[in-house]
């Protein structure tokens, strides 16, 4: 009885030797798995990284906009849908009477919209698309609320002038003082002289995005916004109550108009910017989830065949007492084994596809703001971890026909 119960507590492992035998004389086969799994997880791979480097790009962007504020007077949410969120205009009117309460400091208005730089060829710096953020703004009328720094020159101070980040600096090859074309939405092309050139709180703008920073009244010209803001920074006054002043600002809002504080107005504008590349997101994933179910068919093919021909050595391995349960453990050890090798292979491949994503859709002209480490240990992880389960779940079916 001892003998016979070592010999069919070995039976599983002697199956699996016998199996790793098999899968060398079907090398193969073998390799074209190895293969589809390694590009099914390349592919997840740099597609989650390549969505973490435009999580650190919508960071950068959102804080290009946000100031320095203690409170922010901004519009309501007019309209939301799962890939947009639009808010009210603020009226001239209420941050004019916000400046007028005690306790406040200051109330910069904030007026944005696109604006693309062109540069001496003729070609936009950041072109407008789906993707593509060419931003345009004023220069904060309280300089202390302003979230940049200069890197050279100064703020705009005629309706000639512009301040351009230095990403876009680079591009274009335009320093302080040189001319360089702006397009916008009310007043069409028009040569302005750069100012200065900055990088904001958090550093250079990512790549796919550009800014552009303009006088209030150039700016309200450019992008047709005489008599409305998009939000109003408040700078309070030293000693000033933040509660109390916020509750006397709010009993002069119209309806439809909030104020809240600097952070809450940060998030915001995250929100929104994060919402408006919803579909972009949607589109990386789509494919990944694409090329990973695409990979796991040809993992489930290849081992479906290689199953089959070894139903003669499993038939033999039941005959001499190995259990249905006991080969579905050794053929999915070896799934498992082939999954984890191939995944290795993969993932660090992932890294060069983002590359080649990103490099593609600049190509394009699609780029899409990006920042941050081209490594993400995470999405590696990630990436590494559903290409096993995958893998092995594909070759249940196979493992237990055969």
């Amino acid at each position: 009885m001892t003998s016979m119960s070592t010999g069919g507590a070995r039976l599983p492992f002697r199956g699996l030797r016998r199996m790793v035998g098999a899968l060398v004389r079907q090398r193969r086969r073998l390799a074209l798995a190895t293969v589809a799994i390694a590009l099914g997880v390349g592919y997840l791979a740099g597609a989650l990284t390549l969505l973490d480097r435009v999580a650190g790009g919508l960071d950068a962007l959102a804080a290009a906009g946000a100031e320095r504020a203690d409170l922010v007077v901004e519009g309501g949410v007019a309209y939301e849908s799962p890939v947009e969120q639009v808010r009210r205009l603020v009226p001239i009117t209420t941050g004019q009477a916000v400046a007028a309460i005690p306790g406040v400091a200051s109330a910069s208005p904030r007026i944005e919209d696109t604006a693309t730089l062109i540069d001496s060829t003729g070609r936009p710096v950041v072109p407008l698309g789906l993707s593509e953020q060419p931003l345009g703004a004023n220069w904060p009328d309280d300089p202390a609320v302003a979230p940049y720094r200069f890197v050279s020159g100064g703020p705009p101070t005629g309706p000639g002038d512009v301040v351009i980040d230095q990403r876009s600096a680079e591009a274009a090859k335009v320093g302080v003082g040189d001319k360089i074309a702006v397009s916008a939405r009310a007043k069409g092309l028009g040569d302005y002289t750069v100012t200065g050139i900055i990088r904001t709180d958090v550093g250079g703008l990512p790549a796919g995005s550009s800014l552009a920073l303009f006088t209030t009244a150039e700016a309200r010209a450019l992008f047709d916004r005489p008599l409305d803001d998009n939000s109003v920074a408040v700078r309070l006054a030293p000693g000033a109550d933040r509660d109390e002043v916020a509750g006397n600002i709010r009993r002069t809002l119209p309806a439809g108009i909030e104020v809240v504080d600097g952070a809450t107005a940060a998030v915001h504008r995250q929100e929104s910017l994060t919402r408006s590349f919803t579909l972009v997101r949607s589109l990386i994933l789509g494919f990944a989830g694409l090329a990973l179910v695409v990979g796991m068919v040809t993992v489930a093919n290849s081992l479906a065949l290689l199953y089959a021909e070894r139903r003669r050595t499993f038939a033999s391995l039941r005959l001499v007492g190995a259990k249905p349960g006991q080969l579905l453990t050794a053929a999915l050890v070896e799934a498992g084994m082939l999954a984890l090798f191939a995944s290795l292979i993969g993932a660090p491949l992932g890294l060069l596809l983002g590359r080649v994503i990103e490099a593609a859709l600049g190509a394009l002209n699609t780029s899409i703001p990006v920042a941050g480490s081209i490594v993400s240990w995470r999405a590696l992880g990630w990436a590494v971890l559903i290409g096993f389960v995958a893998t092995v779940v594909a070759a249940i079916l196979p493992a237990a026909r055969a």
